[in-house]
């Protein structure tokens, strides 16, 4: 069997909580080099997590992120609350503010 040389032209893409792929042509079949590959299947791995759950997987992990970051600044900021009585709120803002940012930085 040889080789097809002609160029391909495909869309994916993602609609109602569905994956689709479409051809300008009809065809029966697509060879892909090994890079060309990788990237459709990276693609339709990406739009498959979007149809299912609604949000790029880029964002999933950012808010995964940060769920666990508030989580564990809520732990520390409560522990800091507990020892600045003494402290005038000027003091416990910047002590606080320090803090998130050495978290977020």
């Amino acid at each position: 069997m040889s080789e097809a040389k002609e160029n391909v032209e495909m869309m994916v893409g993602e609609r109602h909580g569905k994956v689709f792929i479409r051809f300008r042509h009809p065809m029966e079949e697509i060879i892909f080099d090994p890079k060309n590959a990788v990237s459709v299947g990276e693609e339709l791995a990406r739009l498959s997590y979007k149809a299912e759950y609604g949000v790029w997987p880029e964002m999933a992990l950012k808010t995964k992120v940060a769920d666990e970051k508030r989580d564990k600044l809520i732990q520390r900021v409560s522990v800091m609350l507990g020892s600045m009585d003494q402290k005038t709120n000027g003091q416990k803002a910047m002590a606080i503010v320090d803090t998130v940012l050495s978290e977020v930085f």
